[in-house]
């Protein structure tokens, strides 16, 4: 069994169930998890609300290209073994460096103010993984799992973000359900509202996606067509139709990051 896949079954064994888990308790679920990583890769950086827990990798190629923020789905962690994990070190080999970011804690999900609070935190680590990785990169590309970026949205239209270069989606999801219409236009919570925000987006998006997953397929071409309609200059949609296409997405995300002028 590969190693990053032992790792993460120790993870998940260790984590405490959401609605147990208080702020202490889970900057020691990262201390736990920090000890069974390379230490040269263990990064902790900190935001307002205190340090958090990534991984970095350097690029190895003779080009240094850019960094590449990760950013896992809610409720997994820096070494998913889906997608997360593959892509922290297969980007290394063609020049960008990589940062996987803690997700932000998902019981931020069940406060009094729910999304916003959930976002600041999101917001919060991702430019703090941003301004660590901008000392030693030109370019900077958000790469984002699941729903995350259903919570994102908005930050990076008003510019609570850092600046970017370019995001690259994998697998994207709408939020969870928000309690007012108000909320879900401001967290899109259906694959429509969904894939017209993302469209509307003024920045170079690659949409990864698996074709096997339930709920997706269906949207895909929607996305395509709104993005046609609002003349995106740099959406590009991938397509897999099975699992475990790592190695294929790594070459997709290069070979797109260079035909933008990243290289």
């Amino acid at each position: 069994m590969p190693k990053f896949l032992i790792v993460a079954l120790m993870l998940f064994t260790i984590t405490i169930p959401v609605m147990a888990v208080d702020e202490d308790t889970a900057s020691n679920n990262e201390l736990a998890l920090a000890t069974s990583l390379p230490k040269d890769e263990v990064l902790w950086l900190t935001g307002d609300s205190g340090k958090f827990l990534s991984l970095q990798r350097g690029h190895l190629a003779k080009e240094r290209r850019g960094i590449a923020i990760l950013l896992p789905d809610i409720a997994t962690s820096i070494i998913n073994p889906d997608y997360i994990e593959p892509l922290r070190h297969s980007l290394n080999s063609v020049g960008w460096g990589t940062v996987s970011v803690m997700p932000a804690p998902q019981q931020l999900l069940q406060s009094k103010d729910s999304a916003s609070d959930y976002t600041n935190a999101l917001v919060e680590r991702v430019n703090a993984a941003l301004t660590w990785g901008k000392k030693n990169y030109r370019y900077s590309v958000l790469i984002v799992q699941g729903r995350q970026m259903a919570y994102l949205i908005e930050s990076q239209t008003k510019q609570h973000l850092q600046p970017i270069d370019a995001i690259v989606l994998i697998n994207a999801k709408p939020a969870f359900t928000q309690a007012t219409t108000a909320l879900s236009k401001q967290f899109p919570d259906q694959q429509r509202s969904l894939s017209e925000q993302l469209t509307a987006l003024n920045v170079p998006l690659l949409d990864i996606n698996q074709t096997d997953r339930s709920g997706t397929t269906p949207h895909l071409p929607l996305r395509a067509a709104l993005a046609a309609k609002q003349q995106h200059p740099n959406y590009r949609q991938v397509k897999f139709l099975a699992r475990d296409n790592y190695v294929a997405a790594s070459k997709s995300i290069y070979g797109w990051l260079t035909s933008i002028g990243l290289k």
